[in-house]
């Protein structure tokens, strides 16, 4: 009958998966998985906008140091008003000058600066260069699945790192298969 899918509806994504006899891999696997992903690709220190900061106020304290050993010390408030402004003017042009030198440096050289790693999911999983042993889990899970299946990857850079494939029905989600490359890191067993 063409409505038999729909006749079964089962409560819950975790009863669908021991119906279809598919253990999925642990969710917890796949959080410590994103975690370690995350760790193991951070952010060049030149992205993070700290490293600017501390790079204009050592060049504003010593440009200001500077200015104080060849005007002398000032002895009101104006010129202390004025002493500030410099140090600020400093600080801000400190700040410039480094991150206008990495870049112009990263440029020159060839250094690759790599961006902060972010997890994205999309639907757009069937022209994916998934592992044939998942894409035989996501076939079996496929055929009356009452849910969505999201494919999941860490991005830095516009290269894909670590893709996963999850399940997902009324906010539950199950994880069908980890991996990097070729190279299968967890998987959900068929019985």
């Amino acid at each position: 009958m063409p409505f038999d899918a729909m006749a079964f509806q089962p409560a819950s994504l975790t009863d669908y998966m021991a119906g279809i006899g598919v253990t999925p891999v642990p969710m917890e696997v796949l959080k410590d998985h994103k975690r370690r992903q995350v760790e193991k690709h951070p952010e060049s220190l030149a992205l993070r906008p700290v490293t600017y900061l501390v790079a204009g106020i050592f060049i504003g304290v010593g440009c200001t140091v500077r200015t104080v050993m060849v005007v002398g010390i000032p002895s009101g408030h104006l010129q202390m008003m004025a002493l500030a402004m410099i140090a600020f003017l400093y600080t801000f042009l400190g700040m410039m000058v480094s991150f206008l030198g990495t870049t112009l440096i990263a440029h020159l050289f060839g250094i690759t600066v790599r961006g902060k790693a972010r997890w994205v999911e999309s639907l757009l999983w069937r022209h994916r260069s998934i592992p044939p042993a998942i894409r035989d889990v996501i076939r079996r899970t496929d055929n009356s699945l009452p849910g969505t299946i999201i494919y999941g990857e860490l991005v830095q850079n516009q290269v894909v790192l670590d893709p996963y494939i999850v399940v997902e029905m009324k906010g539950e989600r199950v994880c069908l298969g980890i991996w990097e490359g070729s190279k299968i890191i967890a998987i959900a067993q068929m019985d």
